[in-house]
């Protein structure tokens, strides 16, 4: 959140993974990366693609996950959710991963 550490409280995580459980939310947090991504980092944001060749496309995922792979961002997301997995017993992460693979062709690595 800006450069700045916050903590949570127990009640706040307990609520946060709830809601992960029961909502959408790993859908979301998937379209968030890869929008978040695809708009700032420098090596996705300039590369071309239609979606009509298949080798535009698989240029294009290949530069998102290794991008993805190296943010700040999915390092934080994916520590909370292995961190909610070991807490909570669930497979959130893998279902992230699942969601990036399914729904933009990403094969990231938890």
């Amino acid at each position: 959140m800006d450069g700045r550490n916050v903590v949570w409280s127990k009640e706040i995580k307990d609520m946060a993974v709830y809601c992960m459980t029961v909502t959408s939310a790993i859908d979301s947090i998937g379209y968030y990366l890869v929008e978040y991504i695809a708009r700032q980092d420098e090596s996705v944001r300039f590369l071309v693609c239609n979606g009509e060749n298949q080798y535009e496309i698989d240029i294009y995922n290949k530069a998102l996950t290794k991008a993805l792979q190296k943010s700040k961002h999915f390092k934080d997301i994916r520590k909370f959710l292995r961190d909610a997995d070991e807490y909570y017993g669930g497979e959130l992460l893998h279902l992230l991963v699942k969601c990036l693979k399914e729904n933009y062709g990403l094969e990231v690595k938890a």
